[in-house]
């Protein structure tokens, strides 16, 4: 999976791309020519499946969150200068496979929206606007997500 946002916030289109099989999840920023600087490696839980980005505590300054098959859902806070902390952990289940960030309960702070394929279900968290999150509502599918789109 591969997302393109401007995680160093210099206007040029950076590349987060999940490792499938290792835990890790790759970025390389842009050099505004359609080259790319050397990728830095960032360890999350095993197979990453889905990648977002948005500004999940306020700082104006990206995040990414990384759905994982080991049932987990990571945050790796962005820094403005293209780099992230390590990862932070949400608990889920069934095997997450696609995340999405949106503004879902409309009171102006990100949410995180999650297709569990095994579960059959999209949770959402609603976030607090601060790097937290409220407990998770599950909504059922019908079928076995594998992605969704906002």
């Amino acid at each position: 999976m591969l997302i393109a946002p401007d995680l160093d916030e210099n206007g040029d289109r950076d590349a987060v791309m999940g490792g499938n099989l290792v835990g890790d999840v790759s970025i390389a920023l842009g050099n505004g020519d359609g080259s790319f600087g050397t990728s830095t490696t960032h360890l999350t839980s095993v197979a990453p499946k889905g990648l977002a980005a948005g500004d999940l505590d306020g700082d104006s300054v990206l995040d990414v969150v990384v759905a994982c098959k080991s049932n987990t859902v990571e945050i790796l806070f962005g820094d403005g200068a293209g780099g992230v902390a390590n990862a932070t952990s949400l608990a889920s289940v069934g095997r997450p496979e696609a995340v999405a960030l949106a503004d879902h309960d409309l009171d102006g702070a990100l949410d995180l929206l999650v297709a569990h394929f095994n579960w059959n279900v999209l949770r959402v968290w609603p976030g607090g606007g601060d790097g937290t999150f409220g407990a998770s509502t599950d909504y059922a599918t019908g079928g076995q997500p594998l992605a969704h789109s906002t």
